[in-house]
């Protein structure tokens, strides 16, 4: 549990989520989802200061531009370029945010019950970028990766690839890969 919560937090705060391969939906079981919120508040609150990126203690510095601010973030409320990172719980697919593909420090958790279930939310959205299984079977992870419509699936991590290797693009997120073959 508690390198789900390190490498969640690390995938939707690093860099103030601006990042295109950045989590904007965290999947949990109803039987950890208590206990996943709580640490991932605990360690968001301890880790995600905002302010002077200048300042050593500083984890988050302002977004990018204007552009990356609003609307994307209608919800929160901000000063300049500087965004609180925020968790919102108990999200579900008729809610506004459930479907957006935010660029920014901004959580969006759900609540799931089976496996059936959450590949299909998983699925159900315009984008397919890139998607993070955290599990210790490994036959679930061949068999939900499989199902998954993501260009980029990470196991126990995240975003720990050399950006020089092709990203692959499904959906609204972009078709094929980029970078070609010479990369390779």
């Amino acid at each position: 549990m508690k390198n789900a919560v390190k490498w969640a937090h690390y995938d939707i705060m690093g860099n103030m989520g601006q990042i295109c391969t950045t989590t904007s939906r965290i999947f949990i079981h109803e039987r950890i989802y208590d206990e996943f919120i709580e640490l991932f508040l605990k360690c968001t609150a301890k880790i995600s200061i905002v302010g002077d990126p200048f300042d050593e203690k500083t984890w988050h510095g302002p977004q990018v531009s204007k552009a990356q601010r609003v609307p994307r973030f209608w919800l929160v409320a901000s000063k300049a370029y500087f965004i609180d990172p925020t968790v919102v719980g108990d999200v579900n697919p008729s809610m506004k945010v459930y479907q957006e593909e935010i660029f920014g420090p901004f959580a969006v958790v759900v609540k799931f019950t089976s496996e059936e279930e959450v590949i299909k939310a998983a699925n159900d959205t315009e984008y397919g970028l890139a998607a993070t299984l955290f599990t210790t079977g490994v036959t679930r992870v061949v068999r939900v990766s499989q199902q998954l419509r993501d260009g980029n699936i990470w196991i126990n991590s995240k975003n720990n690839s050399d950006f020089r290797v092709p990203l692959a693009r499904m959906k609204q997120s972009g078709i094929g890969r980029e970078l070609g073959e010479a990369v390779l």
